[in-house]
């Protein structure tokens, strides 16, 4: 009875446990990743007689519930137009002496913080006297980088009640009076290939996207563009119809060529109706087993805008055929091939300045004197940009240590409670002080 008493008591904790994290893990995939609680409604309010709108159609504040980020080359978003209205109410004594938005982003719609732009503050000069329905000024502004999560925009009234002649009276501070939320998602996709391919290999080109379609520009998304630098021809060219989709293709006699200038590559390229997101490349060649190789050992440096960082690799002919290497190609962008240099085999680093922050991917090839390509080594580096940086760690880390906390109690009453060894009692401890953990870390924007 007694080991019978035990084993119910294990389970019981054991579900416990797995109630709890499959409750983090719903919170988290609700907020963290898929905000399904994100309310894109303007909701207004009342301020002593000064009513509040949505400037918009259907009167939002926000001119869309979807805006992109990184739409265009300085990593800059789709234009977020904010607007809003204010009517006072007859017979009001107040005055409305500034309004102001505020701009906040997130990446869990639970934690908030402010863009470095705002607020936008304005004075109406007319508040005092009229009583209709009167626009306020409508701003348009982008936000830098490829951020996901969410947008929120607040209006909130200065209001002096009650006012004297020329808005002197009590002064009640700035009031909120509005609100609307969007959802931002990330222009940055990617595009995935085998890393070399040989005459007749049929295969497939993956692009992950965060979208389709921009809700501002209708019927303009992504394509995928495939060039042979062997035959000097795009070779496939299509539109991306869905978030994961791939793309066949087989590799023709006329991708492999013998030349004096050989360049025996097909680079896949992804890009929007303005600019190339990324881009990845596949060597060909007539017999895989007869390829040189090239590997990237190392990255060296701050990985922040304006620092230097180096790429260090190392490169073999290959041992069957034991031809002498005759070249190194390297490219690298923050989304397509932006630049692209031919070095002779024995370099064997290259050192760059960023000028931009963002993923900068970086590939190497190695070519032999029977103009064999090495399969593309390949690596993403992000680059940090200082000046879009400073998110306030205060309320992030005031969850975190909620959460880990929690977890740390559950974990003590648990490691208490649970029959066995002391063993089976750490192990449980640690499982959930490390699961509370993780589970603060996202739940906190991480």
């Amino acid at each position: 009875m007694a080991v019978l008493a035990q084993t119910s008591k294990l389970i019981v904790i054991l579900v416990l446990i797995v109630a709890v994290f499959a409750v983090l893990f719903g919170v988290m995939v609700g907020t963290n990743f898929q905000l399904v609680n994100l309310d894109t409604t303007t909701k207004t309010a009342n301020a002593y007689g000064f009513q509040a709108y949505g400037g918009q159609a259907a009167e939002q504040l926000l001119d869309a519930s979807l805006y992109v980020t990184s739409w265009k080359t300085d990593l800059q978003s789709e234009k977020i137009v904010i607007s809003g209205d204010v009517a006072r109410n007859f017979g009001t004594l107040a005055c409305l002496k500034e309004y102001r938005y505020r701009v906040y982003t997130s990446a869990n719609a639970l934690t908030w913080t402010e863009i470095p732009t705002s607020p936008y503050v304005f004075a109406p000069g007319y508040a005092w006297t009229v009583n209709s329905r009167v626009d306020l000024q409508a701003i348009a502004i982008t936000i830098t980088g490829p951020f996901e999560g969410a947008l929120r925009a607040d209006l909130e009234f200065h209001v002096i009640d009650p006012a004297e002649p020329f808005c002197n009276g009590f002064d009640r501070g700035w009031l909120w009076v509005g609100q609307d939320q969007a959802y931002l998602k990330s222009g940055i996709g990617s595009v995935t290939a085998p890393a070399q391919a040989q005459i007749g290999d049929t295969i497939s080109v993956t692009v992950r996207v965060a979208y389709v379609q921009s809700e501002q520009t209708p019927g303009k998304g992504w394509f995928l563009v495939g060039y042979s630098s062997a035959s000097d021809v795009v070779v496939l060219q299509v539109d991306v119809t869905q978030l994961v989709q791939s793309f066949p293709y087989t590799v023709k006699g006329d991708d492999f060529a013998v030349s004096a200038t050989c360049r025996n590559e097909l680079t896949w390229v992804l890009r929007n109706e303005l600019w190339e997101k990324d881009f990845t490349t596949t060597t060909t060649i007539d017999a895989s087993a007869f390829a040189p190789s090239v590997t990237i050992t190392g990255i060296e440096g701050d990985r922040v805008v304006g620092s230097q960082v180096t790429v260090r690799w190392t490169a073999s002919p290959n041992p069957i055929t034991d031809l002498n290497l005759t070249k190194i190609i390297i490219k690298y962008g923050f989304g397509g091939p932006d630049t692209e240099e031919v070095l002779s085999p024995d370099v064997a680093f290259k050192t760059l300045t960023p000028g931009q922050g963002g993923t900068l991917h970086f590939e190497v090839i190695a070519y032999d004197s029977g103009c064999r390509p090495s399969p593309t080594a390949g690596v993403d580096i992000g680059i940090r940009d200082p000046q879009y940086e400073g998110t306030p760690l205060g309320l992030n880390l005031i969850v975190f240590a909620l959460i880990l906390a929690g977890a740390v109690v559950l974990a003590a009453v648990v490691a208490a409670l649970a029959p066995g060894p002391m063993a089976l009692k750490v192990g449980l401890f640690l499982l959930i002080v490390l699961g509370g953990a993780y589970a603060a870390f996202k739940f906190s924007g991480g």
